[in-house]
Parts: C-alpha cells; sequence; structure tokens
C-alpha cells in the first residue's frame, strides 16, 4: 500500500501545479493519471495577470515565456457591421504585467511534469481511480494499473481530474452549471492570419460563425 500526505487524481496543468506548489513547501504528494502520459492537445492556451504571477511564484514563467507567445493587443471583430477594433494590454503595464501569454496547455503540463519529477513529487500514470473512501482521519483510494489493483492512502486527496471527474462521483458531487447547445470545434494550423487584419488574439463576434483566432506559441502555431 503506498502512503502520503496528499493525493492528486489527475496530472493535468490543474493537478501538476497544484503537486508542484505542496512540494516546494515540503509537503508528500502523489499524483495518479489514468492515461499513460500527459494530454498533447494545445487546449487551454491564455494565461493573464493572475496565472502569470502565479507561475512566476513557481520559478514556472521564465522557461514557459520562452516558448510562448507574448499577446499585447486583442482583436475585436464583427463582420455583420465592418467592426474592427482592438484593445491593448499595454495599458497595464505599470500596474502588472503589459501583457498576456498565449503556451499550450500541452507546453504548461510538460514544463510543469519536470519541476514535479525534481521537487519529489511521485508521479503514477496507467492508474485509473476506481473507489475513494474517507475515514475520521484518512482517505483510501483504489486504482486499476496495468499490473493489476492498487490501494493507495493519503491524509488528503485533491481531484483535479476534470469534467468527467471519478473522484467527484465517488463523493457523490454534482456538477452543477449548463450545458449550450452549441459546438465549438478547434483546430491547429499555421497561417499568416495578421495579413488578414487580425491580431495575435481575436474575439470573431457573429451568431452563425463566430470564433477565437489566436496565436497558440512562438513558433506561430
Amino acid at each position: 500500500m503506498l502512503q502520503t500526505e496528499v493525493l492528486i487524481v489527475g496530472a493535468g496543468p490543474v493537478g501538476l501545479i497544484s503537486a508542484l506548489a505542496l512540494a516546494q513547501r515540503g509537503v508528500s504528494v502523489t499524483v495518479i493519471e489514468a492515461e499513460g502520459r500527459l494530454n498533447d492537445s494545445p487546449r487551454a492556451i491564455a494565461y493573464f495577470a493572475a496565472s502569470l504571477l502565479a507561475l512566476a511564484d513557481l520559478g514556472l514563467l521564465e522557461e514557459l515565456d520562452r516558448g510562448g507567445a507574448r499577446i499585447h493587443r486583442f482583436g475585436v471583430h464583427v463582420p455583420e457591421f465592418n467592426f474592427h477594433e482592438s484593445i491593448s494590454a499595454e495599458l497595464m503595464q505599470d500596474v502588472t504585467f503589459g501583457y498576456w501569454l498565449h503556451a499550450g496547455q500541452d507546453a504548461l503540463g510538460a514544463l510543469a511534469l519536470a519541476h514535479c519529477e525534481k521537487a519529489g513529487v511521485k508521479i503514477l500514470f496507467d492508474h485509473r481511480l476506481t473507489g475513494l473512501e474517507q475515514t475520521d482521519r484518512r482517505v483510501i483510494a483504489r486504482a486499476s494499473t496495468p499490473a493489476g489493483d492498487t490501494t493507495l492512502m493519503a491524509e488528503w486527496a485533491i481531484g483535479a481530474d476534470g469534467a468527467r471527474s471519478a473522484v467527484r462521483k465517488f463523493c457523490g458531487l454534482k456538477f452543477e452549471g449548463h450545458t449550450w447547445p452549441n459546438r465549438f470545434i478547434a483546430t491547429n494550423l499555421y497561417c499568416d492570419f495578421a495579413a488578414l487584419g487580425y491580431q495575435k488574439a481575436n474575439f470573431v463576434c457573429d451568431p452563425v460563425y463566430s470564433a477565437i483566432v489566436a496565436v497558440v506559441n512562438a513558433d506561430g502555431l
């Protein structure tokens, strides 16, 4: 039976950054992840001032900044009215950051993983949570692995396993909220959107053809 102070379920950026923050404060942390590796999809890409401060505090910002794209202007486009304007982040330069950062969620995850390993966090892939119990003193978790079932004991458990969270399910918690009927499709490509009048980050506001057009990283993706 594996014992740890804090068990984190889910090795996405939320789980790994939580693990790193705890480990940097001397806490024993184990992270379990159902998949065999990190998700390599860019997904969420924008990091604003509050997140940049947190990343700097964790020692991640400088490295993420090197592979990311600094965004200084945000474009707003309403084709129906031929409206094309931009908002500047540089106005906030003397207050906080005069930019925000774009970098793929996969890049942040890989960076956090590397720092977690250096900080002594135990990370177990191919560990799918199958049970969770709470006593008056600890949490007992069960997980299935390619080598068979295993049990983990912790003082605390953190669920960072997404919208279909197994932790939430075992705790009997509902995922409150509203599901929009619209479908949001994301694709990654290389295209010179600047030549078409776009900023590095944009909203296209339209009742049918709405979109987010944004540079993901320093590579121009």
